[in-house]
């Protein structure tokens, strides 16, 4: 369970995780009683990146001729909207990366990424069901801003790494999406064979299931007394960069 175990830190320690009543186990030996709950966690980070990306890029053989349905047109059409559905996501995503950084920041990433992964399986509902073009934009621009979750992923493992494993743990984000980039668009060709909202279905579920499996696993790894406090003009930060 989640409240077995605690990501904590102590001045002049390494990271490290602890049993209820325990002693410190530091995350950089080889041998420990938490082995398994750590690997957990890292795991459900890793699921949580795959079905980031996996979101993002199982749209293209879909979307076409979704939208073709719903507006009624050709596919040159579909392909338009497409596009703007594609930078509805990321530009969502592009606001509201900082935002929800500083969110972990301060309430701690355990909540943040759950709630961000519970967005992400909305937008597959809205997907799923949408009766119009402007139900699908709604849907990518919940998962643009609950899948900015990446900053928040690459915070847990930075929480919960030593130097000896800090690139083994960071290579990880590298192989989600990677591997993300390749199941999203064969997933969505082979689901698309039964109808153009299956593949929709099918991400709802295991997103779904990835929720109830972090809600269990998933480990706070900021203590109370590091966190921050909330910078009210966080969400400038995109705009500053982009001047």
């Amino acid at each position: 369970m989640s409240e077995a175990i605690e990501i904590i830190v102590q001045p002049g320690t390494q990271y490290g995780l602890r049993l209820k009543n325990e002693e410190v186990l530091p995350i950089g030996r080889t041998r420990y009683k938490m082995v398994k709950e750590l690997w957990a966690a890292l795991s459900f980070i890793f699921i949580t990146l795959l079905l980031d990306v996996i979101g993002l890029s199982i749209v293209g053989p879909v979307f076409p001729r979704l939208i073709e349905q719903l507006i009624g047109g050709n596919i040159s059409q579909a392909s338009q909207w497409s596009g703007l559905l594609l930078f509805a996501y990321a530009f969502m995503q592009f606001i509201c990366a900082p935002i929800v950084g500083n969110l972990s920041d301060k309430y701690g990433r355990r909540p943040v990424l759950l709630l961000s992964l519970l967005g992400f399986g909305i937008d597959y509902i809205f997907l799923w069901l949408a009766p119009t073009i402007w139900w699908l934009f709604l849907g990518r621009i919940i998962a643009g801003m609950f899948g900015a979750s990446f900053t928040t992923a690459t915070a847990y493992i930075a929480d919960i790494s030593t130097n000896e494993n800090r690139a083994k743990n960071f290579g990880m984000i590298g192989a989600a999406f990677g591997l993300g980039y390749i199941i999203g668009p064969v997933l969505g060709g082979l689901l698309s064979e039964f109808g153009p909202r299956v593949p929709f279905i099918a991400a709802a579920i295991l997103t779904f299931i990835n929720v109830i499996y972090g809600y269990f696993v998933l480990p706070e790894s900021l203590p109370i007394e590091n966190r921050r406090p909330w910078m009210m003009f966080v969400f400038l930060i995109p705009y500053c960069l982009g001047g």
